[in-house]
């Protein structure tokens, strides 16, 4: 059993109660070939050396629980904020991070949408439409700033929030979001595929109602599909 594979209350416990038995088997034959030492002697050198022996096997043992508490907390945490198919925000956490943005500062939201991605479903089945989404997704935060919060929203909609962006440089960034995207090849099973994606822009100013801004870029959206998708709306 090694540290990496402690992962339950009762294999920490009979870690702990093989090394207390190591520890005082170890403290004793050390004392034992003593020559001129009585036995006495002997099992009160036995009791001062077994905490000095223990202390780093408890430290060791400590530690050991400390640092899975640490890798479960992590973990814990990653599944809180991320999506589990993309790796980036989901929803729910890129909404709580909202709540840190004043109504008054510059901020666009920016939807967007895999266009007939049912047809790829469909089609190819649904472990290529995971591929599609992820390679979206991958994209999407490659072609961002560091700064701006990328989520997956839903399905195959996304959501990108910029904070302290002009709109005039946000509807640059979604361009240059959407052709990358056209360009990508994805393979898939030896068969090549190619998206496009549908982006609706909504600028805040200064709404204190964040979901608004969200319905408008929604609404912007649904405008571009159906304009003829592969392409870029802002709100009115």
């Amino acid at each position: 059993m090694t540290l990496g594979t402690i992962k339950t209350r009762k294999q920490l416990i009979a870690m702990t109660m093989l090394w207390t038995g190591i520890c005082v088997f170890l403290s004793y034959v050390i004392c034992f070939p003593v020559a001129g030492v009585p036995a006495e002697p002997k099992f009160l050198i036995t009791a001062i050396l077994c905490p000095a022996i223990m202390a780093p096997a408890g430290a060791w043992v400590f530690g050991s629980l400390m640092m899975r508490l640490h890798q479960t907390s992590e973990e814990l945490r990653h599944a809180l904020e991320r999506d589990h198919l993309t790796g980036i925000y989901n929803r729910q956490f890129l909404m709580t991070l909202l709540d840190s943005i004043r109504p008054d500062e510059d901020t666009v939201i920016l939807m967007a949408d895999i266009d007939h991605f049912k047809n790829i479903n469909d089609t190819y089945g649904h472990f290529a439409g995971d591929k599609v989404i992820q390679k979206v997704a991958q994209t999407l935060e490659a072609n961002c700033r560091a700064t701006d919060m990328v989520a997956r929203f839903g399905g195959e909609e996304f959501a990108l929030v910029m904070r302290g962006a002009a709109l005039g440089n946000s509807i640059s960034a979604a361009e240059r979001m959407r052709d990358a995207i056209a360009k990508q090849n994805i393979e898939h099973d030896g068969q090549i595929l190619s998206v496009t994606i549908s982006v609706g822009l909504a600028p805040r100013h200064g709404c204190e109602d964040i979901s608004e801004i969200f319905k408008a870029a929604d609404l912007a959206l649904y405008k571009a599909k159906e304009l003829g998708r592969d392409q870029v709306q802002i709100a009115a």
